[in-house]
């Protein structure tokens, strides 16, 4: 998602950068727009970090 791997997502949840998902009955993670636009954010002052 988002050019994001799902470890970093992960990893992103556990500290609270990032909201858990809701899951499918497939057991899928689900994420809104907004959740998409925040993982992006995220990534971009990440990637701006020195």
């Amino acid at each position: 998602m988002a050019g994001v791997s799902a470890q970093k997502i992960r990893h992103d949840e556990r500290v609270g950068l990032f909201p858990v998902a809701a899951h499918a009955e497939s057991g899928c993670r689900q994420y809104a727009d907004k959740d998409v636009d925040r993982l992006r954010f995220i990534t971009m002052l990440e990637s701006a970090r020195p």
